[in-house]
């Protein structure tokens, strides 16, 4: 470790700038060529056994990989014989038995040590039966587990239209994605065979013919878990009917769905287990390993693997996006020049990932712009907007010249209009969606797997409240109003805020403080002054802040644990934003500059294997309880936390100490954390105001999109000379583009002439399109593609003759053109009749299906597609001239 020792406050200051400039070197050394930062995204080794699993079903088994998968796994194992969630966690039951049952799969002896020692554990725990609903499927797929022990979800769910109250956008995403192919695996209820000596009948505490397998019976059947529980067994009746009407069609729109999501790198929603059961799915429809969708999504765990010479892990996610975001913060907040050539490599990374398309957020918002960020490299149908909120501090923050200088300020524009839009109602922002909210969902009974839904959290809010101070949004704005006061509800009694993304309380309060500040609240308030007490009355004698993950189910370690490197940086943040100057002579922060300045190693990192990342609770709703269940009650988890999902970001440990030690030297340097670009004589902590700040979010919410973007290029609803206009922005909006953030954008519309030859007929406009994006001179930007037609839609999908045929022949099974519709029977039908009107209910319901158009990003000058992608204009009704309307934004 660096032998760093300081008496003085004089000698912390001087000491803090040769810390921060070790830190800065090593995090410069891991910077991809591409300008990215990516550090390992560590959970707990049911990826590694569910891999295994996975490879095995699939038929794809190396054996070579497998040793190493073993040998992994078997370091994870404690002394107990157990496995768990986190470092120092009790043994979890659902994760020993899985990883029990993958290294017997792979040929482990049950007679070996470790393996007794596993078993005498999981024997302990009540064995097989006591698992999670999530455990026991995979089990069943081997034949360890009976399939009816497991839920009914027939995919006939799948027709639940999206005013449903039980509709798959209800979901968070993550839960969403992972349905829809346990549709199909529930119903298909596949066994894969194993050999004898992998069988696990020693797991069960009785033999498995004495083995209760129906589903736990709720304490109540007057509550939502008893409703689904009564409609579980109303389902399992339906499963036993020889008949099921439009089955095929349920799991043909299953397939559809879960194809049209599989992202550009191979994986489905940027996380494991919507993926793994995608292909599991898929494999039991009948997908060879050649296909493409199966051969692109098992290639994709390479990016996701970590392999040396006597281990392979399986990061569950990765981080890129979200892990070059933070960096560039810390290393601006630190001292490095915006205009830094490694630094705007870096916002130029960013601005080639932001992504241009639609997702399912739309289903809720559909009349915003796309323009946000995903967690990953490759997740554009769900953006993260915790990404997005630190994206743009990052961007607002940078430097660059030319047109990068512009594609910079347009992208900031693009992000945050679409991250305004996706405020909930309640005032605060979630992960991936809007409105997600509804608790019931919570009570099915599958839903143990971690969160089923993504409501607004503290955390997130106060990212995009901090975010919107530093572009410079007045405080009297209604989005910044609402969320606010969200903040402000959310707080906790004893002051501080719940950390729904990070460990815990420590990192709620350090994202909700600079937040505050950010806006420039008054930080001598009482409520402000509560949240500063309780971070200094939980430091550690060692100077440090720690907060174990059992703080979720325990409420007597809220802030109380090993002190760690990022979690003392979350408190310094915190301190540094609520005691503002004073912070330089708190006691509370000297110490912990001190502990990170002790702490730090020679090469410049931190050390940090616990783990401080939080993916899932465990409590389903998504969010905190007001009351945690205790022991026997329903819903209650122990320590071992056996329905979350924890997790140790390896870039924290080093980035979160360099932006507290960094926003630390500008403080005692007399510079404002994060301002250091603004134009003199802008006061500390209050964002500018006037008349173009609130313009931004005025025509955001008030106009639409075209008339934004055409005030944007003619400077505003006010124009250039606005004399009610403010101070800048904010670094990234200087006054040569306040308030217009869009200037520069050129918006282009075409219309194409259609003419079919036939009544159903794909027609394959790609050409033609591509001829407009030429014409438009836009090169970075998108291209929507738009039918103005009820019955004649557009859709990307590959031009290949037999494909075609077949898609052809699934619209006619869809909605036959001679079957009977209300809409042809023109003797009782009287709304929207015309002299030429011909029966095309079929067209209509065909349509359904499809969809009116289609967005396309596009870069350097040219439309990015995947590998086979074509923009197909399809006649569903009769031939006769049609129009697609194709509209280019962009620079």
């Amino acid at each position: 470790m660096a032998n760093v020792r300081v008496k003085t406050e004089a000698e912390v200051v001087t000491s803090v700038r040769e810390t921060v400039g070790r830190a800065q070197r090593h995090i410069w050394s891991q910077q991809h060529p591409d300008g990215y930062w990516w550090g390992e995204l560590e959970s707990n080794p049911t990826m590694e056994a569910e891999y295994l699993m996975l490879t095995y079903f699939l038929d794809v088994v190396d054996a070579a990989r497998w040793r190493k998968l073993v040998n992994f796994i078997l370091s994870k194992q404690r002394d107990d014989g157990s496995w768990g969630q986190y470092l120092d966690s009790p043994g979890n039951l659902s994760t020993s038995v899985e990883c029990y049952f993958a290294l017997k799969l792979a040929g482990v002896s049950a007679d070996a040590p470790n393996m007794v020692r596993a078993r005498n554990f999981i024997l302990s725990k009540g064995g097989v039966p006591r698992v999670r609903i999530f455990t026991k499927i995979w089990l069943s797929m081997f034949g360890q587990w009976d399939w009816k022990g497991t839920p009914a979800m027939p995919p006939e769910l799948m027709f639940l239209p999206n005013w449903s109250p039980f509709n798959l956008y209800e979901f968070a995403s993550w839960a969403r994605a992972t349905i829809v192919p346990l549709f199909i695996v529930l119903t298909g209820r596949p066994v894969k065979p194993i050999p004898e000596s992998a069988k696990i009948g020693e797991l069960f505490p009785e033999p498995r013919d004495q083995t209760d397998y129906s589903l736990p019976r709720p304490s109540s059947l007057w509550s939502w878990r008893g409703v689904f529980h009564v409609t579980d067994k109303l389902l399992r009746l339906y499963e036993r009917s020889p008949i099921k009407p439009g089955r095929g069609l349920a799991i043909s729109k299953a397939v559809e769905w879960m194809l049209s999501r599989q992202e550009a790198d191979g994986c489905w929603g940027g996380i494991q287990p919507p993926w793994v059961y995608s292909l599991i799915a898929l494999k039991h429809l009948g997908y060879s390993m050649d296909h493409p969708v199966m051969k692109k999504g098992l290639e994709a765990f390479e990016r996701y693997a970590i392999e040396e010479e006597d281990t392979f892990r399986v990061q569950a996610c990765i981080s890129p996006v979200w892990d070059t975001a933070l960096v560039a913060i810390a290393l601006l907040d630190s001292g490095v020049a915006p205009d830094d050539p490694r630094i705007q490599q870096a916002g130029r990374w960013l601005v080639k990932n932001q992504i241009l398309n639609g997702g399912d957020w739309q289903v809720k918002n559909r009349k915003a712009l796309p323009g946000g960020w995903a967690f990953e490299f490759d997740n554009d149908n769900y953006p993260d907007l915790d990404d997005v909120s630190e994206v743009i501090m990052a961007l607002n923050a940078i430097r660059q010249q030319g047109d990068d200088e512009r594609r910079r300020t347009q992208s900031i524009k693009l992000g945050a209009d679409w991250l305004l839009s996706m405020q909930s109602s309640n005032g605060g922002w979630a992960a991936f969606d809007k409105d997600n909210t509804k608790a019931y969902i919570a009570k099915i009974p599958f839903a143990d797997f971690g969160e089923a839904l993504d409501p607004p959290s503290a955390d997130v809010t106060a990212h995009v409240v901090e975010m919107m101070g530093k572009l410079g949004l007045e405080r009297d704005l209604p989005a910044v109003k609402r969320a606010y006061r969200y903040i402000r509800d959310e707080q906790e009694p004893d002051g501080a805020w719940f950390g729904r993304w990070g460990v815990n309380y420590i990192y709620g309060t350090g994202a909700v403080l600079p937040a505050l500040a950010a806006i420039g609240e008054d930080m001598s308030q009482e409520y402000v002054t509560r949240a500063i007490d309780w971070v200094v009355d939980h430091q550690n004698d060692d100077g440090g802040w720690g907060e174990s993950c059992g703080s979720y189910v325990d409420p007597t370690l809220r802030g109380v644990g090993p002190s760690t490197a990022s979690q003392t940086a979350w408190a310094l943040l915190a301190l540094l934003a609520g005691l503002e100057r004073d912070a330089l002579h708190h006691r509370a922060v000297i110490r912990g500059v001190r502990y990170l300045m002790d702490t730090q190693q020679e090469d410049g990192s931190w050390d940090e294997p616990y783990f401080t990342g939080t993916g899932f609770p465990g409590y389903g709703v998504g969010e905190r309880l007001a009351r945690l269940p205790g022991p026997g009650e329903e819903g209650y988890q122990g320590l071992d936390m056996p329905v979350g999902f924890m997790i140790n970001y390896h870039m924290y440990r080093n980035l979160w100490p360099l932006l507290a030690l960094g926003r630390y030297l500008d403080l005692a340097g007399g510079k404002i954390p994060g301002d250091r670009s603004l134009d003199a004589g802008v006061p500390h902590n209050n964002g500018p105001t006037g008349g173009r700040a609130k313009m931004m979010e005025d025509r955001f919410i008030r106009e639409t999109d075209t008339d934004r973007l055409a005030k944007s290029r003619n400077g505003g609803a006010n124009g250039a000379g606005d004399p009610t206009a403010g101070p800048a922005l904010g670094p990234a909006l200087e006054k040569s583009d306040m308030g217009r953030l869009g200037q520069g954008l050129v918006v282009k519309d075409y219309c194409l002439k259609m003419q079919a030859t036939r009544h159903t007929e794909f027609m394959d406009i790609t050409e033609q399109v591509r001829s407009c994006v030429a014409d438009s001179g836009v090169t970075h930007g998108f291209v929507v593609v738009f039918s103005k037609h009820t019955t004649a839609a557009v859709k990307l999908n590959e031009n290949e003759p037999l494909l075609v045929e077949d898609m052809e022949s699934l619209l006619e099974r869809l909605s036959p053109r001679h079957a009977e519709y209300r809409h042809n029977d023109f003797s009782v039908r009287t709304v929207n009749m015309n002299p030429d009107e011909v029966p095309n209910g079929h067209a209509h319901c065909q349509h359904l299906f499809l969809g009116t158009s289609e967005t396309i990003p596009i870069v350097d000058g040219a439309m990015r597609f995947g590998t086979y992608q074509s923009i197909f204009f399809i006649e569903l009704d009769h031939p006769r001239p049609r129009e697609v309307v194709v509209q280019v934004l962009g620079q």
